[in-house]
């Protein structure tokens, strides 16, 4: 198990756009994440729902450390009621 605090040598393959590397020197000041709705398609039982996700690390200078934007799709059915999603695929 490895901290946040402590250098890791583990290779995340294509995950690592979705993690700041704390020990590349520079500090993080502000993260940003958005989410943003492009469509949803459904037959009032289960559907689709297209997203796409952003999130960007800062700087104290406002310069842009690293960042992501995803594409994806998330499967939803409805159940007692309630959408629930029961699936996402993203594009890497």
């Amino acid at each position: 198990m490895v901290t946040l605090n402590e250098k890791s040598n583990v290779d995340y393959g294509e995950l690592k756009r979705y993690r700041y590397d704390m020990h590349a020197g520079t500090k993080v000041a502000k993260v940003t994440a958005e989410l943003e709705r492009y469509g949803v398609y459904h037959n009032f039982r289960k559907g689709v729902i297209f997203v796409q996700y952003t999130i960007m690390w800062e700087d104290a200078q406002g310069n842009n450390l690293n960042g992501c934007i995803v594409d994806a799709k998330w499967f939803v059915k409805k159940k007692n009621g309630r959408w629930l999603v029961y699936d996402i695929k993203e594009n890497p």
